[in-house]
């Protein structure tokens, strides 16, 4: 059973989207689609929530997203660059995209990505994309948690202050 205070915040999020009359998109790699799991916890949720792709290995990423190869090559796929591709490759105008990518635990990725490393982006309405770049220090159910709680922290102000 997913912690109340998450809901809360997730309710909060889907009265938002029901007021400006907006859909959700999420765009998982570390989350693994615990973030859309969350969004369709709630009654009357499909209302709002839209999709959810997970795109966890790099070659998902390429073949569902359209990230080019060497874009990931150049900046790893825990990146600022690749959060906000993922996050724009299913922005639209009446759409909040959110997108995860992070290196979780235990182990670390081939440019050595400091574990606990993750970038969260957003994208409200075709606007630009915001990207919060977090670094988390438990083991991998720890900072699995803690993802998805910035995430909706993150989510939250930028909904409210865009929208008002």
């Amino acid at each position: 059973m997913q912690n109340n205070h998450l809901l809360i915040k997730v309710n909060e999020i889907l009265e938002l989207c029901h007021k400006y009359q907006i859909k959700i998109r999420t765009v998982e790699s570390c989350t693994g689609g615990a973030l859309a799991h969350l969004f369709t916890q709630l009654p009357g949720s499909s209302e709002h929530f839209d999709r959810g792709i997970v795109a966890y290995s790099n070659e998902a990423k390429h073949e569902l997203l359209n990230i080019p190869v060497d874009l990931i090559e150049e900046h790893g796929a825990v990146s600022h660059a690749i959060a906000t591709y993922m996050a724009e490759s299913l922005a639209g105008s009446d759409v909040i995209s959110i997108s995860t990518t992070g290196i979780l635990g235990p182990k670390s990725d081939k440019k050595n990505t400091k574990i606990g490393t993750t970038y969260i982006g957003v994208n409200i309405c075709s606007g630009r994309t915001m990207v919060r770049k977090c670094i988390f220090g438990g083991p991998r159910n720890t900072n699995h948690q803690q993802v998805l709680e910035t995430t909706l922290d993150f989510i939250l102000p930028l909904l409210k202050n865009k929208m008002t």
